[in-house]
């Protein structure tokens, strides 16, 4: 994860779980979707923001939304072994895992230089070196 990205995604997952602590939900949710935002291109971010709205879920006996994180928390090793994430997604059983969203205007600079079609590509090159190394040692 860049620096600047490693850096706001941990500040949002500091905010979250003050919030948490203090039992103000609202503010907990804002911070931990915004920490989606940023973190889910990341393998252990995306997958700790999931865990955290699980753990949510279950708290607030929120079925449908603790049957929401499980499919996503699922969904997070193929999301990231594709590289297909979609951007702005704020992670909630609220929306649909494959709908981009529009990036708050804050988080707009740690998406500079992104681009969907070269993360794929590398994914799909390093999946191509894999299966070549796996079938000459095969």
């Amino acid at each position: 994860m860049r620096a600047t990205a490693q850096s706001a995604f941990r500040t949002e997952m500091i905010l979250a779980r003050e919030a948490y602590r203090q039992r103000q939900y609202d503010d907990f949710w804002h911070h931990l979707e915004r920490a989606h935002v940023v973190g889910q291109r990341y393998f252990w971010a995306h997958l700790v923001t999931h865990l955290w709205m699980l753990r949510f879920a279950v708290q607030s006996a929120d079925f449908r939304e603790a049957a929401g994180q499980l499919t996503r928390i699922m969904a997070v090793p193929l999301a990231y072994l594709s590289g297909w994430v979609p951007v702005g997604n704020t992670g909630g059983a609220n929306v649909s895992p494959i709908k981009p969203m529009p990036v708050p205007p804050d988080l707009q600079p740690f998406f500079v230089g992104y681009s969907l079609r070269r993360e794929i590509g590398f994914r799909l090159v390093l999946l191509c070196i894999a299966a070549a190394l796996a079938w000459a040692w095969g």
